[in-house]
């Protein structure tokens, strides 16, 4: 199936007025980032969270013309960078409104870090964004065209199957963990002593694959009326995770169901990712507000909450996920650099529980969201605070750890920039799949989410050789020069 590709040659792209401005307003923001590290003044900080603001802009209309998409993955990465710790501050230091007032326990640890925290994001997605631009500067000078190879076609039932095993497994969930739960609240789930069962295991583990499940449904799935069966299918697994009260579930596969519709059937516009994101904000708010009173279909009543919806919540709420490096700035004054030890346990998780078991050695994990909650002193029993990817790169290598961001930004946009002139690579799949996963987990441990991607790497490159390899088995031996 003939994959979408930019109109625009790659030479134009590079050498636009437009690459030159990105890159420009780039190397401004790191710029100012390490001048905000010096001069820590309040003018200082506000043009540091303009220009953050201005650089994803023109990163936006670049990476739009270089792909033809909105939704392409090196720009999701660079949003969820801004999207989880500026906004907040950005409403607060530019007085924009009441919500940004109440601070909550945003600055109650670290608040003489802002200056620092700020910059380390600016680094952040300005790393984020020179790493993407590095990655098309390596492309041809001009995108190969033709249709997709036959390696490349894989039949629809990979797609059918990967979602099957999914919607099977999130169905089953609800049948059996549902009769308990919904009679609960949404916290109650995280404080019971209730066992966890292989089924719950099942899907606790395996629910993130979901992502890569909807791209491969949508990359094979064929005509229109296999569009609505498979969109359906989506809907049903969205809809299940939603009764348990979770936000992030429905967020991920929503957002993995954008952009495959984007990807392998038509371009979704600007316009529509607003509503659709304000609608979100607003989903958002409403589950926010009446898990507390019960989940299942309960989730639904907005009613009994009392109050009116708040469609642009979510733009200032998940910005307060700030708070995670302002308390890592602050507890690493005592602890020191990590040094890679965080990063190091999540590779080593990649090795199965049993198996270190049966060697002698025992499996305890540094998981930096637990590290942070047992610092603080304003967290309740049973409540959490999520982490930050930004926040963890600072943990580890202090404000070093910012240069992780440019390979971030390097290999999603190169993966997708080679799909994008060659069908034969499912190089689009991997970066959507990280993109997705970031978009969400951003704000989370590298651990959690490190194992789900290396997963789906070799879930499709084992998709990729196989149906290669079956190809060129059947295919016919050319006639000899002799014959």
């Amino acid at each position: 199936m003939p994959l979408r590709r930019s109109s625009v040659p790659v030479d134009d792209q590079v050498a636009s007025p437009l690459f030159i401005a990105t890159a420009s307003i780039a190397l401004v923001l790191c710029a100012q980032a390490l001048w905000l590290l010096g001069d820590q003044t309040a003018p200082d900080l506000r043009a540091s969270l303009a220009l953050q603001l201005l650089t994803l802009i023109g990163f936006a209309g670049w990476s739009r013309r270089a792909t033809g998409s909105y939704l392409n993955p090196a720009l999701l990465v660079v949003t969820a960078i801004y999207f989880w710790h500026s906004p907040f501050l950005t409403g607060h230091y530019f007085a924009l409104g009441s919500l940004f007032d109440y601070t909550g326990d945003v600055f109650t640890y670290g608040e003489q870090y802002v200056y620092a925290t700020v910059a380390l994001v600016s680094l952040a997605i300005g790393l984020a964004v020179i790493g993407a631009l590095v990655a098309h500067l390596g492309e041809p000078v001009r995108a190969a065209r033709g249709a997709a190879r036959p390696t490349d076609a894989l039949p629809e039932s990979v797609g059918w199957v990967a979602i099957g095993a999914t919607l099977a497994v999130t169905l089953a969930f609800v049948a059996v963990e549902g009769r308990q739960s919904f009679s609960a609240d949404y916290f109650s789930q995280y404080t019971s002593d209730v066992p966890q069962t292989p089924l719950y295991r099942l899907y606790d583990s395996s629910k993130f694959l979901g992502v890569v499940a909807i791209l491969l449904l949508f990359r094979t799935v064929r005509g229109s009326r296999g569009r609505v069966l498979a969109g359906a299918a989506v809907a049903i697994v969205i809809f299940a995770n939603l009764l348990f009260g979770s936000r992030s579930m429905p967020f991920i596969y929503g957002l993995a169901l954008l952009v495959a519709i984007d990807r392998y059937v038509r371009p979704i516009s600007l316009w529509l990712l607003g509503a659709l994101g304000v609608g979100a904000s607003a989903l958002s708010f409403i589950v926010d507000q009446t898990r507390v009173y019960g989940i299942g279909l309960k989730i639904l009543d907005f009613r009994s909450t009392g109050a009116s919806i708040d469609l642009f919540n979510i733009f200032w709420n998940a910005g307060s996920v700030v708070k995670t490096v302002l308390r890592t700035m602050d507890f690493t004054v005592q602890t020191g650099p990590m040094w890679g030890t965080s990063f190091l346990d999540a590779i080593m998780s990649l090795v199965p529980t049993p198996l270190w078991s049966a060697l002698g050695v025992g499996s305890h994990a540094f998981h930096p969201s637990v590290w942070l909650v047992q610092n603080s002193g304003d967290v309740a029993f049973g409540a959490g605070l999520g982490y930050s990817l930004v926040g963890e790169a600072y943990l580890n290598f202090g404000m070093l750890g910012c240069l992780m961001f440019i390979p971030i930004g390097w290999f999603v946009a190169r993966q997708f920039a080679r799909a994008n002139r060659t069908s034969f690579s499912f190089g689009d799949i991997h970066a959507l799949n990280i993109a997705v996963l970031l978009s969400l987990h951003m704000r989370n441990d590298f651990i959690t989410y490190f194992r789900t991607i290396v997963w789906a790497v070799l879930l499709v490159e084992f998709l990729r050789i196989f149906y290669g390899a079956k190809w060129k088995a059947a295919e016919p031996l050319a006639p000899s020069v002799a014959t």
